[in-house]
């Protein structure tokens, strides 16, 4: 009943296994099955027809207990089973085992497709073992016996389950219970709790011979731009020749899967590694998902052991949803207790969600976009001070986040319930000092200032991802237009609101600034040199500059009228330059057919920043006057890092840095002028950008 046949494990990994005619998953002999997947650790069903029923018997056979997974944009399908879709957008994903990031990591990656895409979005899969072998022997050596650290803010509700209490003393968080998976500890520049644990880059399998690489490296590298999560155990960045290295073996080895209606992927997720490739239309695509651990004898482990996690003690048929995780406010040093009576700060109420509050009140504020649900995370005037981003760096007031019916939220909309009052916009290329331009009018009495809003860049990352180019697709422009009523809300009618945008929002920037009547907007930049030298100064930015590319440069290329497979064949100097080149692109049309803009070299911002602000500051309608600026451009927010306060770094700074830079990186910097430049010329960009805000505008290139 059962066939299979192994093909080469470097040309196709998995075993396929066919269906006859009308022969379904529930026939399968489960034992068979679990022999041909010990010995490949990647299984394909292809003909049975599998539908939403067949998938949720056929996983639980095979694991009794699945786990929930937090991360944005997946739709539950079926809670009972923990039946997820995969991620809804469309941008490709690097490879990565599920969860990796997390203790909880499941055994077990399961795969079905309900509608096959036509082109385009295919699942990859790459054998960990086989990526081993193929490494360089000094990337092997050097990667033997490590392991990699993975650090970030812990969420007030996590802590409190881990440690038991509702308020834990620093005691308690430098000493968790027996069973905790993670180190709890403050930062120290920024006061929140955060949590960590390890895990060995290489580790044995039970289905194959030889060590295993799997984990999320890649996945933060290449598409979120990350060296800090994970890094080795000893804090340092994993360094760019392993990075390097290891992602030029796996992309020799990933095979992709191109789905028909009703196959099922089994994936041992400990051996192998998944990721996908950029899916043409998101509406033609559904795969569902299911993540869950083995029996325990099929581990080789009791079942009965009190010191197994908690994931792994459940009974058959319930869950692990892990408790705090999605959660978008991060535990700080406030949430501790300062002895046994202590107190609890009093929490700010959280508004009713009504429609009424939904559309006027600040404190219930528009998140993100999750599938069909609009997401809100509660917020004050003195959180959205605190809030350097709104994105999962947010520090809302309470836990949790309320959840509405997008759509019902865009049929409102629709009927423009309230009047909608000018939006003031910062647009920028990234890296040129917008956060610390932000956060110079960010007074809780004079302003409110929206710091990338997270909403706004996933909308621009769909209008990126859409083939409707130049135009806007009508449900993306319902969801800009809902965006844009919620980011106008504010405390008092007269109060200016200030929206800090990111790179993404620049691909609509017209359609942004004449969405409200009467809204005003900065565009920011640097000249290209300047530009080169932001970005190229740090792995981090480099690796940005590569996430960015594969999540929008296919717009970035027809911006530019260039062919979308320039993008596989430029070094990373080069895709700086072709970022700088898009966005300067967008600013320079806009300059020209928009109202309201007023563009500004960031270099004479650093260099004179209070007549830069009390200039903007007229723009943009705020009751600031020069002697404000002039006190706040001598204290410590002029002369401390914008995006790390505990850091000194002034303009003097700035430049010794920017020289030191310049002979450090110039051959980086004369290959991508000597890309660039002919490029802007063939562009017909203009040497210089009008409609200056305060001083002379520089030559951009």
């Amino acid at each position: 009943m059962l066939k299979a046949k192994p093909t080469d494990i470097v040309t196709y990994p998995a075993l396929v296994v066919p269906g006859r005619d009308g022969e379904g998953l529930a026939e399968l002999d489960a034992a068979r099955i679990d022999a041909l997947f010990r010995e490949s650790g990647a299984v394909l069903f292809r003909g049975f027809g599998a539908d939403l029923s067949a998938f949720k018997s056929f996983t639980r056979r095979f694991s009794p207990t699945a786990v929930f997974n937090e991360s944005g944009e997946r739709n539950v399908v079926d809670k009972e089973t923990t039946i997820q879709t995969v991620n809804l957008g469309s941008a490709p994903f690097p490879l990565h085992p599920e969860l990796s990031r997390v203790p909880w990591r499941p055994d077990l990656a399961f795969f079905c497709c309900q509608s096959a895409p036509t082109r385009d979005g295919q699942t990859t899969i790459c054998d960990g073992v086989e990526l081993v072998r193929r490494l360089p022997e000094e990337v092997r050596s050097w990667l033997s016996g490590r392991s990699f650290l993975y650090r970030e803010p812990v969420s007030l509700k996590s802590l409190q389950y881990w440690l038991g209490v509702d308020r834990p003393s620093r005691e308690q968080l430098a000493n968790p219970p027996a069973g905790c998976p993670f180190r709890f500890e403050v930062g120290e520049a920024d006061g929140l709790i955060y949590r960590s644990f390890t895990a060995p880059v290489l580790y044995d399998v039970p289905s194959a011979d030889g060590p295993a690489f799997g984990n999320f490296l890649l996945f933060a590298r290449f598409l979120l731009g990350r060296s800090d999560f994970p890094v080795l155990s000893d804090g340092e960045s994993i360094p760019d020749f392993v990075v390097n290295a290891i992602k030029e073996v796996s992309d020799s080895l990933s095979v992709p899967v191109d789905w028909q209606m009703g196959d099922v992927l089994m994936v041992d997720n400990w051996r192998f590694m998944h990721g996908r490739r950029a899916i043409h239309s998101t509406e033609e695509r559904l795969i569902l998902t299911y993540f869950g651990y083995k029996r325990q004898d099929d581990n080789g482990e009791d079942a009965d052991k009190v010191d197994l996690p908690p994931w792994r003690r459940l009974p058959e048929g319930t869950d692990w949803w892990p408790p705090g995780e999605g959660e978008p406010r991060a535990a700080k040093v406030g949430d501790l207790a300062d002895g046994e009576n202590a107190e609890a700060a009093p929490k700010p109420e959280r508004p009713s969600l009504t429609l009424e509050n939904i559309f006027t009140k600040p404190d219930i504020y528009f998140f993100r976009m999750d599938g069909e649900a609009a997401q809100f995370a509660h917020m004050t005037a003195g959180h959205f001070q605190e809030s350097i981003f709104l994105d999962m760096r947010i520090k809302p007031a309470s836990d949790g986040l309320a959840q509405v019916n997008l759509r019902n939220l865009l049929a409102v909309d629709q009927r423009k319930p309230v009047a909608r009052l000018p939006i003031n916009y910062i647009f920028h290329i990234a890296h040129c000092g917008s956060t610390l331009l932000s956060r110079a009018f960010d007074r809780t009495d004079a302003t409110l200032v929206y710091r990338e809003p997270h909403t706004l860049r996933q909308i621009g990352v769909e209008v990126a991802q859409t083939p409707a180019y130049p135009g806007m697709a009508p449900l993306t422009k319902s969801k800009l237009s809902l965006a844009l009523t919620m980011a106008q809300k504010r405390y008092l009618p007269t109060q200016p609101v200030i929206v800090k945008a990111n790179v993404p929002v620049n691909l609509m920037l017209p359609d942004v600034m004449t969405g409200i009547s009467g809204s005003k907007g900065l565009l920011l930049y640097l000249p290209l040199e300047a530009y080169l030298l932001a970005i190229l100064k740090s792995e981090a930015n480099r690796s940005w500059i590569q996430g960015l590319c594969r999540e929008i440069g296919w717009r970035f290329c027809k911006v530019l009228n260039l062919d979308p497979a320039t993008i596989a064949d430029l070094s990373i100097p080069q895709a700086t330059g072709f970022v700088w080149l898009a966005q300067m692109r967008l600013f320079a049309d806009a300059v020209k057919t928009v109202p309201g803009l007023k563009t500004l070299n960031a270099e004479t911002f650093f260099e004179t920043p209070a007549p830069v602000l009390e200039a903007l500051a007229k723009h943009f309608s705020v009751d600031l006057d020069r002697a404000y600026f002039d006190d706040l451009t001598a204290g410590d927010l002029f002369n401390r890092h914008a995006k790390d306060p505990g850091r000194v770094f002034d303009d003097a700074a700035r430049r010794t840095e920017l020289e030191a830079r310049k002979r450090a990186l110039s051959g980086d910097l004369e290959e991508a002028l000597a890309w660039t430049r002919p490029k802007a010329k063939a562009a017909k960009l203009p040497k210089t950008i009008g409609k200056t805000l305060i001083g002379k505008a520089p030559a951009l290139y």
